[in-house]
């Protein structure tokens, strides 16, 4: 699945919940209430285990992470700090990648 804009990938991550691009080891999801974003760099072999993991606890992938994400939030956020990668130039960085499938 492929995004026609960052709009479009930050709308779908909002709805949908999470995504995951095998072919780059990206997983992304929404963090928090201010349209923040969360990305991990997940490897395939941990991504099976993930997803085998979430269905036996019946749970999401993010429920399941520890430390070591990346947080990118809104520029209408309270928490945004000038100078930094919102959430809207990470979705529109990567929107045209191919492979990101919900998780």
């Amino acid at each position: 699945m492929t995004f026609k804009s960052g709009n479009d990938f930050l709308s779908a991550i909002k709805e949908y919940g999470s995504f995951y691009n095998e072919d780059q080891e990206l997983f992304v999801f929404h963090y928090n209430e201010d349209d923040a974003i969360a990305v991990y760099r997940i490897g395939r072999k941990y991504a099976n285990k993930l997803r085998s993991l979430s269905k036996v606890l019946d749970c999401r992938w993010e429920e399941l992470l520890g430390f070591g994400g990346s947080i990118y939030d809104s520029i209408n956020s309270e928490y945004y700090c000038e100078g930094h990668a919102s959430n809207e130039d990470w979705c529109e960085e990567n929107c045209n990648l191919l492979y990101w499938e919900k998780v």
